[in-house]
């Protein structure tokens, strides 16, 4: 089974054909109420008059929010009051990257500092560039700053470790680190207002994203003509190639051994 958000996304179009989509609606603010009043049940948890409806109002009809929000609360409690929901009153449904950063740079709270990017529209790689590029704008203390990029390199490792193994459930690991982890990187929450910047790298591959697909493209015609994978094309080969084409004479043979275009030259170049 697979869950997405936006099934008509053009990444999943292939996927698509192959699959019977199931669309899942939200619950009913009294359905929640009922389900959390079991688990709370089940689970000998006491709760105070309102919380359960205002657990329900406060999901939106997402009922996994909900039970993690019940979760939360109750932790080292005996009795939830209406009260103890203000530890929650970071989290909306829909939160913009720039909320999502002030509260993991300003909260001392690490449960609250990880459900920062919980609504965000934006995927956990991309929330942990944000995080690099702001840190140095937001803590003053060397020492802060240093300890919070200590965290974010082991978060990075384990960022490089889910892809190169396909092991999902690094992840964790990596938004715990550069979440929880950065938060508690400061001695004191700053006061102050905070301009956080879109990350730098994100902006140049924004920029160069033409002429990279361009490269791409090329990359794979002359795989195809050389008998070598792209990769090794552009580590080992490119270099000399390029090195070749300065020639006048040799760009003219090569162009026309190899069938490329002048664009095709220029991107190579």
């Amino acid at each position: 089974m697979l869950t997405a958000n936006n099934p008509y996304d053009s990444k999943l179009r292939s996927l698509r054909q192959y699959c019977e989509l199931v669309q899942f609606r939200k619950i009913h603010v009294y359905d929640m109420e009922k389900g959390l009043g079991q688990i709370c049940e089940n689970e000998k948890i006491k709760v105070g008059a309102g919380v359960l409806r205002q657990l329900a109002d406060r999901s939106k009809g997402d009922l996994r929010s909900a039970i993690s929000d019940l979760e939360t609360v109750s932790s080292g409690k005996e009795v939830i009051r209406l009260a103890d929901l203000d530890e929650l009153g970071f989290r909306e449904r829909e939160t913009s990257i720039f909320d999502s950063m002030k509260i993991i740079f300003k909260t001392k709270n690490v449960q609250t500092a990880k459900q920062a990017i919980n609504n965000v529209d934006k995927d956990p790689d991309e929330i942990f560039w944000w995080i690099e590029n702001n840190i140095a704008s937001e803590y003053e203390s060397p020492e802060e700053i240093a300890r919070a990029f200590d965290i974010l390199s082991k978060a990075d490792l384990f960022r490089v470790r889910t892809s190169f193994r396909q092991n999902w459930r690094l992840k964790g690991y990596m938004i715990d680190l550069m979440t929880g982890g950065v938060a508690l990187s400061k001695k004191e929450m700053y006061r102050k207002f905070t301009r956080y910047q879109y990350p730098s790298n994100i902006i140049a591959l924004g920029r160069t994203k033409g002429s990279r697909k361009e490269m791409r493209e090329l990359l794979s015609k002359l795989s195809g003509q050389l008998h070598c994978s792209s990769r090794k094309l552009r580590a080992q080969y490119l270099p000399f190639l390029r090195i070749m084409i300065k020639n006048k004479k040799l760009s003219k043979e090569f162009a026309s051994s190899l069938n490329l275009t002048k664009d095709e030259m220029k991107a190579l170049a």
